[in-house]
Order: C-alpha cells, then structure tokens, then sequence
C-alpha cells in the first residue's frame, strides 16, 4: 500500500505524513521544496504528484498546495487506480475543489472532502503575543 500527500510539508500534510510513517505503509510526500524537506525515515519525497500516483493506493488532496493542478491530479488519480481520496478543501469550494467533487462522485473510489471551517494553528500566530502576555483570549 503507497499513500500520496500532497501539502507534506504544511500543517496538515506534515503531521499527516509522520503519522502514517509509522504505519508499515509506503509514504510518498509531495513538496515544492523536496531538497530541503525533513521527514522520517523511509517517506519518499517527490515535487510532483502526478510522478507520486503510479501505484498508489491512496491520496491526500491539498488544493492549497496543488493550485491549479488539483483537477489534474485528482483525474490521474482515478486513472493510475488510486481507490481512496481524501481533499482538505475550503468552506467555500472554489470550481476547482467542484470538478474534484465531479470526479468522484459517482466514482467506484471510497473518498472524503473534507471541510474544516478553521484550524487551532491558525491562530498561534494572530494570538501568541497576547497569550504570553497573560491576556484573556475570547472568541466563539
């Protein structure tokens, strides 16, 4: 079994490829920067996704990570028979993020889009001074 992960070095795709490293599974992280990315050992490391999906059995979809390219590669998806897709995907999908939903829907793969509405890491940045600082931080 050989699991694609598109985004590898962002803060889904990183903890998402540590965590299947240690599963027995081939791990192939896909990164812009594959020279200067860490990960554990034996995860592949590839910059291109469409090199990755040969073989493989499953994929993890990052629009974010993938532009322009996430139709692209969810189709070569289907057609190297990858049978299990998993898409983080916006709240608000844009057309791209659509024409994957076309794609599978319908399809004989087993897949999931996910649409988280926010991430805790996300507001590290926006709320860390504040916190080391002692301040009360107070949101929905």
């Amino acid at each position: 079994m050989a699991i694609v992960v598109t985004g590898a070095t962002g803060n889904v795709g990183r903890a998402l490829v540590a965590r299947l490293a240690g599963t027995g599974v081939e791990v192939r992280a896909v990164t812009r920067h594959p020279k200067s990315a860490r990960f554990p050992a034996g995860v592949k490391v590839t910059n291109s996704a469409v090199s990755a999906l040969p073989g493989a059995t499953a994929v993890f979809l990052d629009p974010r990570a993938l532009g322009d390219e996430l139709p692209v590669v969810a189709e070569m998806a289907w057609w190297t028979g990858v049978y299990r897709l998993v898409e983080l995907s916006a709240m608000n999908p844009d057309d791209r993020g659509k024409e994957v939903e076309q794609l599978v829907i319908g399809s004989d793969m087993e897949w999931v889009i996910l649409r988280p509405t926010t991430f805790a890491s996300n507001f590290a940045g926006m709320w860390s001074a504040q916190i080391q600082e002692g301040d009360l931080v107070a949101g929905p």
